[in-house]
């Protein structure tokens, strides 16, 4: 370039891959944004001191760069302690670097797009002296391996590392409070992330087509207690890949829709700190397929885990005073349900549809039974109902096709109560009622799973209707034979 040039304008030597050297003169006053982008061939840069303004990325895709030089005496910019970047003085800002720059430890910031694209990058130490990282600092640094971030940054902005595919770690500092937008999308090489308390906002697809990435700590209270929508929640944020969310003890509610949708959700672990689980909290998680509840939880909400056809398995705690509406709706995966002694109501709808059901037990706690609770439960064949007075119920509470689960489920009462029973709507629908010593410290009639008692006998041989107390000889659906003793 000759005397003449005063500026080199945005983009002017772009992808001029043949390009191995430059020399820019002294009349150069300006470097115009990504002025040489993918200079391929681009080995070394001398800026003259003459240069007082610089753009966005002047480097970048300059994957060979590995020697950046500022004259001495610019009155704007330094590479100082030989650091191989651009720093801004008066900012103290590192505006541009290559694969050999170290960050040096007076300045403050690492500017927009400083690093972007730089392919021969593979790792990184951000000192702590830095507190602020610009977007696109690292974007597209498809080679970095692993980064140490400054323990006194606040923020990831946009689209930080967004592209750094070779990524396979992160360590988030306690200082940061906000993740932004596309911040770690498509960093394949995730595995798992820690997300620390100090966080409060995490902006939508932070981590989408992260697609290694299955496990997801979440210690920070704000981002799992907020309140999400339908279509916007912690799915849009960690990707449909995520197969385990652990809580940590910092976490003390989970809100409305926080993981709905998360169909590859297998596991999640929730701490005893948490003591409510909002509405939708787990609905439509339909790989979810156990779940356990702590005791601190005192109420699972409405749709909580509605359409999880996948959960075979749930623990309810004797602190759970309340099943909301449609709670279990459609989880036709579970098999069998003991609602603990401490609920008091059952919601509309609660287990409606959960067609893998054969056997629900009802405590004697229980006042209300919402409609629909267990409607549509064709393969419900024992009800276990410890309610000693019973309270009428609507007819649609075990409704079915051909009012199948009436005419053929049988229904266990507490002994003394099957009059009571055949006298109160809509118990007395059901065709099946049989007495059931719930005062045994044996539970008879639930530990042989999908074996149903056919005939009761005494130790003598006589056939009696019901248990006694004493030995019993029970003959099973399958033609076993059983001895219980009822204490």
């Amino acid at each position: 370039m000759g005397e003449e040039v005063t500026s080199i304008g945005d983009y002017a030597f772009g992808y001029c891959e043949g390009l191995v050297s430059v020399s820019i003169p002294n009349s150069v006053k300006r470097l115009g944004n990504h002025c040489f982008i993918g200079c391929t061939g681009l080995t070394s840069i001398f800026i003259p001191k003459s240069v007082t303004s610089i753009g966005i990325a002047p480097f970048d895709r300059c994957e060979k760069l590995e020697s950046i030089v500022v004259e001495e005496g610019n009155p704007n910019y330094d590479n100082r302690n030989n650091c191989n970047a651009v720093i801004e003085k008066e900012s103290g800002t590192l505006l541009s670097g290559c694969k050999n720059s170290v960050i040096p430890n007076d300045i403050s910031t690492i500017g927009e797009a400083a690093f972007s694209q730089c392919n021969g990058l593979t790792t990184i130490t951000i000192p702590d002296n830095i507190t602020s990282i610009k977007s696109y600092a690292f974007v597209d640094c498809r080679n970095l391996t692993s980064v140490t971030l400054s323990q006194n940054i606040t923020e990831i902005e946009r689209q930080t590392f967004h592209l750094c595919k070779s990524l396979t770690s992160i360590d988030i500092p306690n200082s940061v409070t906000s993740i932004g937008y596309y911040a770690f999308r498509e960093c394949n090489s995730l595995t798992s992330v820690i997300i620390p308390n100090s966080v409060t906002s995490i902006e939508e697809e932070a981590f989408s087509n992260c697609i290694g990435l299955t496990s997801v700590t979440l210690n920070s209270n704000s981002i799992v207690s907020k309140n999400y929508t339908l279509y916007s929640n912690l799915l849009d944020i960690f990707g449909s890949q995520v197969l385990e969310y652990i809580l940590g003890e910092e976490v003390t509610s989970i809100g409305d829709y926080a993981f709905n949708r998360c169909s590859g959700l297998t596991s999640v672990t929730i701490p005893n700190s948490v003591t409510g689980i909002g509405p939708a909290a787990f609905s439509n998680c339909s790989g979810l397929t156990s779940i356990s509840i702590p005791n601190s939880v005192t109420s699972i909400g409405e749709k909580t885990f509605l359409n999880c056809s996948g959960l075979t398995s749930v623990t309810i705690p004797n602190s759970v005073t309340g099943i909301g509406p449609a709670a279990f709706y459609n989880c036709s995966g579970l098999t069998s349900i003991t609602i603990p002694n401490s609920v008091t109501s059952i919601g509309d709808g609660a287990f409606r549809g959960c067609s893998g059901l054969t056997s629900v037990t009802i405590p004697k706690s229980v006042t209300s039974i919402g409609g629909y609770a267990f409607r549509n439960c064709n393969n419900l064949q024992e009800v276990f109902s410890k309610i000693e007075v019973p309270f009428s119920i609507s007819e649609n509470v075990f409704s079915s096709t051909n009012n199948q689960i009436y005419n053929t489920a049988k229904l266990y009462v507490p002994v003394g109560t099957i009059e009571a029973y055949k006298a109160t709507s809509a118990w007395n629908k059901f065709f099946n009622i049989e007495e059931n010593d719930y005062t045994s410290s044996v539970n008879t009639i639930t530990a042989d799973n999908q074996r149903t008692p056919t005939h009761y006998y005494s130790v003598d041989g006589r056939s009696i209707k019901q248990l006694q107390r004493g030995l019993n000889i029970l003959r099973m659906s399958d033609g076993s034979v059983k001895k219980v003793m009822v204490k």
